[in-house]
């Protein structure tokens, strides 16, 4: 007996054997419907119908003649141009969302300020948006590190801003002091105070180049390196910037605010 002999063979035994089941389920079903159990009923007329198609799905291959191989090659199709289009969708998304933080997170630097607490709001409706376009991890990120530097940087300018007074009280005290002396000590003393107006200057230079993760340690250095401060300063603002910078490393390391409140305080500092 030869292969396709043997496959035909085999075929009608199948055939034959889900059909005599499913005949046999069905008929079991049609006479529990006689005697009024529902649930069995369905459970037998279900089984029947199922090895009924069992038995006859081979045949449903002769569908391809009728134009069905046609309706899956144009369903394909429409797939493959609905994932093109959810493609080109994420790209608009990360284009906008990446530009919109651009814009907002700038605002204000050279004319009408944009508040913190709005920037932070439009980076996390851009968040949302990229998650939605599922975007990539990568991306998100660079989109989100570029609110987050210009948050960054109004944090460290603040935190600055609120040092100067200490700055120019050492200074005045330092030329008073100067007046009092002669010769060398004079000179030193005037040469120290130089040196710390110009460590006072430079505490911000080149900050808008700053990558994000410089933030904690520039600030924690405005204070462990300003020449000159007397003990006591030093003390004060080390444990008035420690919260702030705690709260920049949260930001570089999650793009996120960590402290709400905390932001908020220099939000309306910043004004």
């Amino acid at each position: 007996m030869d292969e396709k002999a043997a496959r035909t063979i085999q075929t009608i035994l199948v055939d034959g054997t889900f059909t005599l089941a499913g005949l046999a389920a069905a008929a079991l079903g049609i006479w529990y419907v006689w005697e009024g159990n529902a649930g069995l009923a369905a459970t037998g007329l279900g089984g029947g119908l199922v090895l009924l198609f069992a038995a006859t799905i081979h045949r449903f291959e002769s569908l391809k003649g009728l134009g069905m191989e046609a309706k899956t090659k144009e369903l394909k199709f429409q797939v493959d141009k609905a994932e093109r289009a959810l493609a080109q969708l994420r790209d608009l998304a990360e284009f906008t969302g990446t530009n919109l933080l651009r814009m907002i997170s700038a605002g204000g630097r050279h004319g009408s300020a944009t508040s913190m607490d709005n920037s932070y709001k439009v980076s996390r409706d851009v968040k949302k948006l990229f998650a939605d376009a599922s975007s990539k991890p990568e991306t998100v990120r660079t989109a989100l590190e570029f609110w987050a530097r210009y948050a960054a940087i109004d944090m460290f300018s603040t935190k600055l801003r609120d040092m100067q007074s200490t700055f120019e009280s050492r200074i005045r005290q330092m030329g008073e002091d100067a007046a009092k002396l002669q010769g060398n000590d004079c000179a030193d003393l005037v040469r120290r105070s130089q040196a710390l107006r110009e460590f006072q200057l430079g505490a911000q230079k080149g900050l808008g180049s700053w990558e994000l993760h410089e933030f904690p340690s520039r600030l924690r250095r405005i204070v462990e390196e300003a020449p000159d401060l007397l003990s006591v300063q030093r003390e004060q603002w080390r444990a008035d910037f420690a919260p702030a910078i705690t709260q920049l490393q949260y930001l570089a390391d999650n793009l996120d605010y960590g402290d709400h409140e905390y932001w908020g305080e220099i939000s309306r500092k910043r004004g």
